[in-house]
């Protein structure tokens, strides 16, 4: 399983960093991050904070809650390369 992204489907955080870098170091860091990732290398410690998220409650006009998870970028960049870029085999 292998991931491969494409620069402009990034995020625009993460674009900026990469077109201001002098070499492909910094992408090539990042896919060797996601594919560590998407092979479930981690420890469970490492796990815990990438996987995990931060929950916040909104209060919305009508008087309710709006819940928003706030999760780690490099886990939702990693999402977002299976989810669009899945070719049957469960890889990017």
């Amino acid at each position: 399983m292998h991931c491969e992204q494409s620069i402009l489907d990034l995020p625009r955080h993460i674009r900026d960093l990469l077109a201001g870098s002098r070499d492909d170091s910094l992408q090539q860091a990042l896919v060797d991050f996601l594919n560590l990732m998407l092979s479930g290398a981690f420890d469970q410690e490492i796990s815990f904070i990438i996987f995990g998220g931060r929950l916040i409650a909104l209060s919305k006009k009508d008087c309710g809650i709006r819940s928003i998870c706030a999760g780690y970028t490099l886990r939702k960049l990693a999402a977002y390369g299976l989810s669009n870029n899945n070719n049957g085999d469960g890889g990017c």
